[in-house]
């Protein structure tokens, strides 16, 4: 017998035609979701949808609502696992076009996971009071310092600089649009803009050159020009209004984009949990006498 979830459902008068009270709220037994031994673990497979799930383990793929309500799952469409392709298709609608996901940063972290090496207590001694905040000592059994590794916590800044232009012929960008810097002698840098107005544009998460200075002044051909769009700003003068992340410590962050981001937390969503098939039944069952009550 197929478990259809909203077939449990009461259905109401709704502009003169029967349709289904999801506004309703039940719950299955909560001391039964909160047993770890009712559920096992599975890793979802590319391309595998849950009703496909459902019918592997409940023989009925109807049952797919368990699997969302076993994983506190609300919307399937976002929160279910999802294959490298359909993923791709998603932040392509999102941001334009795949290069754009993968080039858009949304915020820096600390890269503790990037590098396992240790240094010498010797080495640590030697850094700056600003980088040893980033080390951890490793000890002995004794309590003695062996070596320094690097601090395993997941700091998060929204940015790592932020510098303002003032610009001559009146062109706004938009929030958040990758922008080239270009100055004299070759300086060049990238960045996406925070804000813009008529004569001034901050732009944050920068790399390369940036700023004026003696070697590579701002000149009559130095501007700000959009990646993906034909406009450029030309600049008068730059001023960095905020220095996240200071000298020294570039080595130690890492930008996060937005592909990084969407494959992250759909790696997350891979693994789930599937309840055993005779609570899952069960449920069903609790399901429909809580609907009578």
């Amino acid at each position: 017998m197929t478990e259809r979830y909203f077939r449990k459902f009461p259905l109401i008068d709704y502009s003169q035609r029967a349709a289904v009270d999801i506004t309703v709220r039940t719950a299955v037994r909560n001391r039964a979701l909160s047993n770890p031994y009712l559920f096992y673990p599975y890793d979802v497979v590319d391309e595998q949808r849950a009703d496909q799930v459902a019918d592997r383990f409940y023989s009925d793929p109807y049952m797919s609502w368990v699997l969302y309500m076993s994983n506190d799952i609300i919307d399937p469409l976002h929160e279910w696992y999802l294959s490298p392709s359909e993923l791709q298709a998603i932040e392509v609608k999102k941001y334009g076009s795949f290069p754009e996901a993968q080039e858009r940063i949304l915020y820096y972290r600390n890269n503790w996971y990037e590098n396992s090496a240790e240094i010498t207590a010797s080495r640590f001694a030697a850094l700056s009071v600003q980088e040893t905040k980033y080390w951890e000592p490793r000890r002995d059994d004794f309590g003695r310092i062996q070596a320094y590794k690097r601090r395993t916590d997941d700091w998060i800044i929204s940015t790592n600089k932020i510098v303002r232009y003032e610009v001559a012929n009146g062109l706004i960008f938009s929030d958040d649009e990758r922008v080239n810097i270009s100055l004299s002698n070759g300086g060049s840098g990238t960045g996406q803009v925070a804000r813009s107005n008529a004569t001034t544009v901050d732009i944050q998460h920068l790399t390369g050159i940036f700023l004026a200075n003696t070697t590579h002044p701002i000149t009559a051909s130095s501007n700000v020009s959009s990646v993906n769009r034909n406009v450029s700003a030309n600049l008068t003068s730059s001023t960095l209004l905020a220095n996240v992340i200071g000298p020294g410590e570039e080595t130690y962050w890492s930008p996060v984009t937005a592909w990084d981001k969407a494959e992250e937390r759909n790696a997350e969503q891979r693994s789930i949990r599937i309840m055993d098939k005779n609570l899952a039944f069960q449920a069903a069952r609790d399901l429909e006498q809580l609907m009578r009550e």
